[in-house]
């Protein structure tokens, strides 16, 4: 599928759910914004850290960051979610954009990014994660979560729960956040949340790596 013709039928869809999206994330245990937190904490000086949260949503990660970082920015390509966003009161400033033009825009510009429960929709993540090392400061963070899979033979494959999203090996996600330059200081299996049709446990990955500098 073409990347803008997927990224259209995200949108649709996150506009769709957005009245809603808060609530299923409770219903299934969703733990990324968690910890994404708890990742944050172990930085030093991150209260002074300007910070994007990437495909941001309704805010469920950023409200776990306000107070935490510093200057907060939310990106997300939904118009509704970024509107329950803003009723939330927690980012400095809200962006209406796709993550890859979002950070096209923005280089050497933040100190942290994070993601949470975005690369599940971006099959290649070399291109993305070469786009967040050149919008990071020298020596600043990135912090995601990535749905995996365990065959080390396999880099990509569609997500049993969904179309529009596919899980990674752990083995490839490695090799993009190397290859991109950057260097990981923490790398986690954990279980993300329950998934919202079968309620089995969702495997993922929790990423944290540093710009050289």
């Amino acid at each position: 599928m073409e990347r803008q013709q997927h990224n259209q039928l995200v949108q649709h869809r996150f506009n769709s759910a957005s009245e809603t999206y808060d609530s299923m994330s409770a219903e299934t245990l969703y733990a990324a914004p968690a910890r994404i937190s708890q990742r944050v904490d172990t930085i030093a000086d991150a209260q002074a850290r300007k910070t994007a949260d990437l495909g941001c949503g309704t805010g469920l990660v950023g409200q776990m960051l306000k107070g935490r970082v510093g200057l907060l920015h939310g990106i997300d390509l939904s118009e509704n979610s970024l509107r329950v966003a803003s009723g939330k009161t927690i980012y400095d400033e809200l962006f209406l954009d796709e993550v890859e033009e979002f950070l096209k825009k923005n280089p050497d510009s933040y100190d942290l990014i994070v993601l949470g429960s975005v690369f599940l929709y971006f099959a290649d993540l070399s291109g993305v994660l070469g786009l967040i090392a050149r919008a990071l400061r020298p020596g600043g963070h990135v912090i995601f979560t990535a749905d995996r899979h365990d065959d080390p033979a396999i880099d990509v494959m569609r997500s049993p729960r969904g179309e529009l999203m596919v899980i990674h090996s752990a083995d490839y996600v490695r090799r993009c956040v190397e290859g991109a330059g950057l260097q990981i200081s923490h790398f986690e299996n954990f279980v993300e949340r329950l998934s919202w049709t079968s309620r089995d446990p969702v495997p993922a990955l929790l990423v944290h790596a540093r710009s050289p500098g």
